[in-house]
């Protein structure tokens, strides 16, 4: 037995352990990293998240934004002055019992 013949095993096995070793490496880096896989999910999560949140201030803004419309001078609502004033200032008409 010749010694190139020992030494070439020896040479394939760490040839392929250290692709091995990279391919495992570079799987998990791309999984784990902060731009991987995992982190993805995680930014699409936040997106969902931020997008409901989203959806509700949408919601208070356009109920707002009727009020505002209703109070105008344009298309003044006098029954929503008067649930306001009763709301905030705490109004009552004359003819009203108050009870607390």
């Amino acid at each position: 037995m010749d010694y190139q013949d020992i030494k070439r095993p020896v040479w394939d096995a760490l040839i392929v352990f250290s692709l091995v070793s990279l391919s495992v490496w570079f799987l998990a880096h791309g999984f784990m990293s902060e731009n991987g896989t995992q982190a993805r999910i995680a930014y699409e999560l936040r997106a969902q998240q931020l997008e409901a949140e989203r959806a509700t201030y949408q919601a208070e803004l356009d109920r707002l934004k009727n009020l505002t419309v209703r109070l105008s001078a344009a298309k003044f609502d006098f029954d929503l002055l008067d649930e306001r004033a009763r709301d905030v200032l705490g109004l009552v008409r004359i003819d009203e019992l108050v009870i607390n």
